[in-house]
């Protein structure tokens, strides 16, 4: 008696789609929204991306007010992320090539190639500090200055599934950027320091 109720039940395949349907929803339901998660992130950097070309844009030519080009980057990307953090850092140098680089020393009295006592240096980032230059003067700079921003937008994820493979529940994306503004007067030469 029990074996033929056995090979009936092994038989009877009615409710397996209710079956496969219990298995597989989580998991497309995982992948949806991991998607829409990743495609979220990529959305509010391509829009960080752009508000920073529009600031950079703006601020290439003379008499820009660069407060409220910075006011007008955060009401953009505040648009799409209205919780999110924004750190903007600006800096400016006379030349590309001085971003990454030791000030350069003018005056070396011992010809050793170090700063001594008596020694001067060009002070590029106005930091009255000998050092390598990483944003230069806190400042867009003036004609024909080179002007880079650093822009992150950190904001919460859209939805909880990080919080199940261990990740943190705000993301950050990052944007930097380097233009030279118009030549609408004489450059400035930075200050020569001494020690």
């Amino acid at each position: 008696m029990t074996r033929p109720l056995l090979i009936c039940f092994a038989r009877d395949d009615r409710g397996m789609s209710a079956v496969e349907f219990g298995i597989l929803t989580p998991v497309f339901l995982l992948l949806l929204m991991g998607s829409f998660d990743m495609a979220y992130s990529v959305y509010v950097r391509s829009v960080t991306l752009g508000a920073v070309e529009t600031l950079t844009r703006a601020i290439t030519v003379e008499g820009v007010d660069e407060s409220a080009a910075e006011s007008q980057l955060r009401s953009n990307i505040l648009t799409v992320s209205p919780a999110a953090d924004i750190q903007v850092q600006r800096g400016s140098v006379s030349r590309f090539g001085q971003m990454g680089a030791m000030e350069p020393i003018t005056v070396d009295r011992t010809s050793n190639g170090a700063l001594d006592i008596g020694d001067c240096w060009l002070d590029i980032d106005e930091d009255n500090n000998r050092n390598v230059v990483t944003l230069g003067k806190n400042s867009i700079g003036g004609a024909d200055d080179v002007v880079r921003y650093d822009v992150s937008a950190k904001f919460d994820r859209l939805f909880p599934i990080w919080s199940l493979f261990n990740q943190p529940s705000q993301t950050t994306v990052a944007v930097s950027t380097m233009v030279r503004r118009q030549p609408f007067e004489g450059q400035k030469s930075p200050p020569e320091r001494c020690k």
